[in-house]
C-alpha cells in the first residue's frame, strides 16, 4: 500500500476506492424496488435503495458525513475542504436551489472538492450502473437532493 501511495499518491488511492466500492455496491442493488414489501417476523425490514437517505449514505457521508457538515472519514484527504451541505441555503440568502443541487450531484457543475477527474461524477457513476437508464439516475439524484434539502439548517 505504501508503495501504491507513493506512485499515485493519496487522492488517487482514494478516489479508486470510492469508484471501486460505490460500484460494488450498486452492483448489488435492484433498479427499482418499488414500495417495501412487507416484513417476515424476524427479519430486517427492505431497504428502499432509492430512499434519498439512503442514495446519501452510499454515495455522499464518506466525504460529507452521515449528517452532512463536511466531516466524512474521507474528508481530510482531499484537497479542496469538503462544504457543509446543512448550510447550501444559508450560503445563498436563504434559498435552496434544486437545480443548482442536483446539476453538482449530476456532474455538469464543477464542484472543487470533487477535484479534476480523481472523484466520481455520481450521474455518470449511476448511469453506468444502471445501463445507461436516465429515468432511474434522475429519480436517484432528485432524492439526493430532496435529502440534502432536509438536511438544511433552519
Amino acid at each position: 500500500m505504501t508503495r501504491v501511495l507513493e506512485i499515485l499518491g493519496p487522492r488517487a488511492v482514494v478516489a479508486t476506492v470510492l469508484v471501486a466500492a460505490t460500484a460494488l455496491s450498486l452492483a448489488v442493488l435492484p433498479a427499482s424496488t418499488g414500495a417495501n414489501a412487507p416484513e417476515t417476523p424476524g427479519t430486517l425490514p427492505r431497504q428502499d435503495y432509492n430512499a434519498g437517505a439512503y442514495l446519501f449514505r452510499t454515495f455522499c457521508a464518506a466525504c460529507h458525513g452521515e449528517r452532512g457538515t463536511g466531516d466524512g472519514p474521507v474528508a481530510a484527504l482531499l484537497v479542496a475542504p469538503v462544504p457543509d451541505l446543512t448550510t447550501v441555503a444559508a450560503r445563498a440568502d436563504g434559498r435552496f436551489s434544486r437545480p443548482d443541487v442536483y446539476a453538482a450531484i449530476d456532474g455538469r457543475r464543477a464542484v472543487p472538492s470533487h477535484g479534476p477527474s480523481g472523484m466520481p461524477i455520481w450521474g455518470d457513476v449511476l448511469r453506468s450502473t444502471e445501463g445507461r437508464d436516465d429515468a432511474i439516475v434522475k429519480q436517484r439524484i432528485e432524492a439526493l437532493v430532496l435529502h440534502v434539502e432536509s438536511l438544511q439548517r433552519k
